[in-house]
């Protein structure tokens, strides 16, 4: 699980974002990488003639601001309210945190220990805050948009004793067992991890598909993965 944020209001606000609003993504999963997987899965579906066209047309709605007022309409589709919808969408931090509003409760958890984060498991932390109001078990079921949490490290930090890991934002329900669950969400090790598996590990192709699409962007520090199948149909 990449560091990063679970939450409505914590998205909305631009937790760790620029005052623009701008969030920085994962390695290889910024626009460009973004563009390149999703003009692949255009062409496969026959909305572009290639692979590279589709990321050219992905790379263009971003740019143009296309694909942020869709994402306005949806919101509208959904039953927000125009003028919140627009708010949220193109409004300053500022008026976002207005509109949602900040939890009533922030509470750090500290690393029980110290070491080297392996892994933090990202369904506990889903489950738990599922309970304090972050997500519905039905439809209709209300959502409280200010419940979420802040992952602080990522796989391969060293952790000192009592350092905060995780930032849990909420409402004043979370409890003794809840604590103990995302606990457990954390493990860490006395050596640094192995180098983590790519996130794009490899592309499959249908049988007979035409061309070959370009290779997935290479993040700093590490291969995302290349296409498979090349030539073969594979």
């Amino acid at each position: 699980m990449c560091q990063g944020l679970v939450a409505v209001a914590l998205e909305s606000k631009g937790e760790g974002c620029s005052e623009a609003g701008v969030c920085p993504a994962p390695p290889g999963l910024g626009p460009f990488g973004l563009c390149r997987q999703g003009g692949l899965l255009l062409w496969l579906c026959g909305r572009a003639g290639s692979a590279e066209r589709g990321r050219a047309r992905l790379c263009r709605a971003l740019d143009d601001g296309s694909a942020l007022r869709a994402f306005e309409a949806m919101l509208g589709a959904q039953g927000v309210p125009p003028d919140t919808a627009r708010r949220l969408c193109a409004g300053t931090p500022a008026q976002r945190r207005q509109l949602l509003g900040p939890a009533g409760v922030c509470e750090d958890l500290p690393a029980p220990s110290g070491g080297w984060v392996q892994q933090v498991e990202a369904l506990p932390l889903a489950q738990v805050l599922h309970k304090l109001g972050a997500g519905r078990s039905r439809a209709g079921d209300p959502i409280n948009p200010r419940v979420g949490a802040e992952l602080l490290v990522g796989v391969g930090q060293h952790l000192q004793e009592g350092e905060p890991w995780l930032r849990v934002h909420h409402d004043g329900g979370l409890d003794a067992g809840g604590r103990r669950a995302l606990q457990a969400a954390l493990h860490l090790g006395r050596d640094p991890p192995c180098a983590p598996p790519p996130l794009l590990a490899e592309t499959i192709l249908p049988p007979g598909t035409p061309g070959t699409p370009p290779p997935v962007e290479t993040p700093p520090g590490g291969a995302v993965g290349t296409p498979s199948g090349q030539g073969d149909g594979q």
